[in-house]
């Protein structure tokens, strides 16, 4: 974990802490700051602030960013009764329990056609 340090200047004087963070490490979006005070993870001159504390000119804010978890996002095994399949769509057989409305998947590649939106359709 970084620890980063800011100190408060005359422009953020009374303005909420999680906007000065959010100003100051703008690679930061402001309610990941909002989550990480909630954590406890910054401090104003030593004290654990809520996001709504107000800052004054010459407070010292040190917070520490954690490590970016990736999550582990694995395959499922769901057997599919492929009827028709093309470069555009993709027809199956509709089972119970799977939670799909529709019998036909339409694939799109964003690439070659970015302006068109691509929607499913419904086919009955």
């Amino acid at each position: 974990m970084d620890q980063i340090k800011i100190l408060v200047t005359s422009e953020y004087e009374n303005e909420r802490v999680d906007k000065v963070i959010a100003s100051e490490a703008d690679t930061l979006s402001r309610s990941f700051v909002q989550k990480i005070i909630k954590d406890q993870e910054v401090t104003v001159d030593g004290k654990i602030v809520k996001a709504g504390y107000k800052v004054s000119e010459g407070e010292e804010i040190l917070f520490s960013v954690p490590e970016k978890i990736e999550p582990e996002i694995l395959a499922q095994d769901i057997p599919l009764d492929i009827l028709y399949e093309d470069h555009e769509a993709i027809h199956h057989r509709r089972y119970s329990g799977y939670g799909t409305r529709y019998r036909a998947i339409f694939l799109c590649d964003r690439n070659a056609l970015p302006r068109l939106p691509c929607f499913p359709r419904r086919v009955y």
